[in-house]
């Protein structure tokens, strides 16, 4: 059994300047993993999913504002402990 509320979600790739939420790499992991993991009754803290706020602007201040988040989520939690990439059809 995992704790999820253990665990913490973060993108290392987002798109910008995209129209659609639906376009993001963010919706994809709600849609499919976060929503797949309600179903099935996991307890999973919705702040322990971290994206990049892609409404800051210049790409350059989402871009800092999102590592320092990172930064202090790792520190923390003295992580990361587990890292999973992976490529979808569209080499994101």
């Amino acid at each position: 059994n995992i704790d999820w509320k253990r665990v913490y979600v973060f993108l290392v790739d987002e798109r910008y300047g995209f129209q659609h939420d639906e376009d993001s790499n963010a919706h994809l992991v709600r849609d499919s993993l976060l929503k797949t993991l309600a179903k099935n009754g996991a307890d999973f803290p919705a702040d322990h999913f971290l994206v990049p706020d892609t409404s800051v602007s210049p790409i350059q201040a989402c871009a800092t504002q999102y590592k320092e988040r990172l930064v202090n989520l790792l520190e923390r939690e003295h992580g990361p402990h587990l890292v999973t990439l992976s490529l979808g059809q569209d080499m994101h």
